[in-house]
């Protein structure tokens, strides 16, 4: 599969291209970019598929992961290079070692979809955060709504990391702690032998 994008898709604020391939439907097909250093990641919604488009010439190239993206409709990408993607229902996590030739989803946490989540940043410290836009209650005629939920996300395998850390920093401490021991009942011992 292949997809062709142009200059203009690039700077416009619906993108447009030609897909071509078993997988494309008769609908436009709607795209998410988020651009970095020299070339825009771009999730397709409808086949899920992520491509890395070169912001110079707009070819693309099918970034290959170990499942499709369905409904990605937001993109971001945090600090240390991780890409988050979000769905009406999930919010993936990937990963990639050569500059997104191919990737790895690596966590994926399931949202409310009735709340209808629509995109996704990162804010300080590589924090996500999903915008739940509400859209049915739009459509549905319910609309007038002035405030939205934004909630912050965290990936689970990413926080069993950190709890790894800190029982190995717990660890290293009562270690010390027993070898200081260990060394003043020593210094004790022999200062009581020659006191005596």
């Amino acid at each position: 599969m292949s997809l062709w994008i142009s200059r203009e898709t690039l700077t416009s604020p619906t993108p447009r291209g030609t897909l071509f391939g078993k997988s494309a439907r008769k609908e436009r097909p709607r795209f998410s970019q988020h651009l970095r250093k020299g070339y825009l990641l771009v999730v397709q919604t409808n086949t899920g598929k992520l491509f890395k488009v070169d912001a110079d010439d707009g070819t693309a190239r099918n970034v290959l992961l170990n499942e499709d993206l369905l409904e990605g409709d937001g993109i971001a990408i945090r600090g240390d290079g991780v890409v988050l993607v979000v769905s009406n229902k999930k919010l993936w996590f990937l990963k990639s070692d050569d500059s997104w030739g191919e990737g790895v989803v690596y966590d994926k946490i399931d949202l409310d979809g009735e709340r209808y989540p629509t995109s996704v940043v990162v804010g300080r410290e590589g924090r996500a955060y999903v915008l739940y836009g509400c859209l049915m209650e739009g459509l549905s005629g319910k609309g007038g709504r002035e405030l939205f939920d934004i909630e912050e996300v965290r990936s689970e395998k990413e926080s069993e990391d950190e709890k790894i850390w800190m029982y190995v920093l717990i660890g290293l401490g009562l270690t010390i702690f027993l070898i200081w021991r260990f060394q003043m009942k020593q210094l004790i011992r022999n200062m009581d032998k020659k006191v005596n």
